[in-house]
């Protein structure tokens, strides 16, 4: 199931593919699961951020979250190969390429099997932490709340990616909405 907004344009290239008993499992992450970890932990820098909501991570959210970019026409390629250069250019986008590259995610870990099965995996790390529910960065410390916050300001966004993003959160508030 795709949930989008009518006036969303259909270019939107990340999805929240799910059905009702996947976000059921995948729900609680967001509401309680990483909140929880967040305020335990206690990160103080974004690094660790995404460390934390990384090897924490439901396995259901990888296919949940996806790109549909196998598919992609001609027409949209030129799309495709902008907005990555959009998120790419986003420093949460750095972010989680270092900790890709700089944490050995073991095969059997839902990282290390994301890793093998999507290959853009640090454009979706970087989309996912800018579209998922706020609440889950409640309980940072104030300076990276407000980092993270400042970070995710929609209105920033180059236009392709904020396209995205809103859709992605529209998306994601309507699953919420559900449970």
């Amino acid at each position: 199931m795709l949930i989008s907004n009518k006036n969303i344009s259909s270019q939107n290239l990340f999805h929240v593919g799910i059905n009702i008993h996947q976000w059921a499992k995948v729900a609680p992450y967001f509401k309680d699961i990483a909140p929880t970890l967040l305020a335990q932990e206690q990160p103080d820098s974004l690094f660790v951020l995404l460390d934390v909501l990384l090897i924490n991570l439901p396995l259901e959210l990888t296919s949940v979250l996806y790109i549909t970019e196998d598919a992609l026409s001609t027409e949209f390629f030129e799309i495709w190969c902008c907005l990555l250069e959009e998120i790419k250019s986003h420093p949460l986008w750095t972010v989680a390429q270092n900790v890709l590259l700089n944490r050995n995610f073991s095969e059997t870990s839902v990282i290390g099997k994301w890793q093998l099965q999507e290959k853009n995996l640090t454009y979706l790390l970087t989309m996912f932490l800018l579209s998922c529910p706020e609440e889950i960065y409640q309980p940072l410390n104030e300076h990276l709340r407000s980092q993270i916050y400042q970070l995710r300001e929609v209105d920033k966004l180059p236009p392709l990616m904020r396209q995205e993003v809103v859709s992605l959160k529209e998306q994601m508030l309507a699953l919420q909405n559900l449970f």
